[in-house]
Order: structure tokens, then sequence, then C-alpha cells
């Protein structure tokens, strides 16, 4: 038997996503957005993807998609995954920010990067060393990823109780990202 929690997302300006949620125990993977089977020249921006099981972002394979501006938080496996590798570009990712209290920033393959980041902040309040598959962020910024990205803090107003607005101080500005209007997230009248 299958048993969810049924909950909804922002997934764009105008757009609604219906997330089934296990709950915990459940032992059913869990993604936030997944970009599946081919999935191609898909812009993925301005959203709020948190509290997976498994990734809030994953890949399974796919060519030239864009992720852009968004807010993944709370990952346990992971905050971004990859399926496959891929002889061409598989995403790229940037100005995104990424915060995590357990699991890596990378999950699955990124031995072979083949996807491009750039302009990320990552944080973890619980971690020194962040794990970029396998990998120091010194390393992985060596194989010519996450060029201009940081480690900061994003000073989120209150990450605990899901409160994901940033304070004007916040070093997300720097690298470009700009803030989601979260006053239009959840179910609405459209």
């Amino acid at each position: 038997m299958e048993v969810f929690e049924v909950d909804f997302r922002y997934v764009g300006p105008k757009h609604l996503k219906e997330v089934k949620k296990p709950l915990p125990g459940s032992g059913i993977d869990q993604w936030g957005i997944y970009t599946d089977e081919g999935s191609t020249d898909i812009l993925i921006e301005n959203n709020l993807s948190y509290r997976c099981n498994s990734s809030p972002f994953h890949q399974h394979y796919g060519k030239d998609n864009i992720i852009q501006n968004n807010i993944f938080a709370f990952g346990e496996e992971s905050a971004i995954q990859r399926t496959k590798i891929e002889p061409h570009c598989s995403f790229i990712f940037k100005n995104n920010i990424v915060y995590l209290e357990q699991g890596t920033i990378l999950g699955g393959n990124f031995q072979k990067p083949a996807a491009f980041f750039e302009k990320n902040l990552y944080y973890s309040p619980k971690r020194r060393c962040l794990d970029f598959g396998g990998r120091t962020f010194t390393e992985w910024k060596k194989l010519g990823q996450d060029k201009g990205s940081i480690i900061a803090d994003p000073k989120f107003v209150n990450p605990k109780k899901w409160d994901f607005r940033l304070r004007k101080s916040s070093p997300a500005f720097k690298i470009g990202f700009k803030e989601i209007d979260f006053s239009k997230v959840g179910p609405r009248s459209v």
C-alpha cells in the first residue's frame, strides 16, 4: 500500500504542481523537480524545492536544460542528482541557492561532469566541507565548474520554519539570484 501526503509547490509564475510526498519511512524515493527520459531544452526557474527524502532536483537524462534562479533545500541524500552520463551537455545549473543539512551536493553520476555549473550559492549550517560528487569544492572548481560560485549563508529569514525569503544582506544577490515572490506560491484561484 502506498501512503502519501499531498502538497502543492510553486513551479513557475502561473503554475501549480501537486507533489505526492511519501510519508517518512515509506521507502519511496522522492525528488522535488525531476526531468525524465530525454527531457530537452527545458527552462526550470524561480522554484522552491525542499524537504525531499532523495533530491530536490534530479535529471534522469536529457539535453541542454537550464536550471536557474531556484532554491533547493533539505534534500536528504543529495541536493542535485543526475542518473546518466551523456556525451552532450545534460544541463546548465546557474544562479541557484543550495541549502542542506545532510547528504551531498551532488549525487549520482558526476564522474564526467557534462553539466555546467556557475554562479551558485551553496551552504550547510552543519558541515564545514561540502561533498561535490566525492570532491571538495576546490577540486570541483579545478574541473572548470562553478565559476563565480560561493559557499556562504544565504541568510534566509527562517529556513527551519520553511521561510526562504532572503534578508537584504544576503550574498545570494552577488551571484545574480533574483528573489522569488513567495506571495504567489501555493494553491490559489487563477
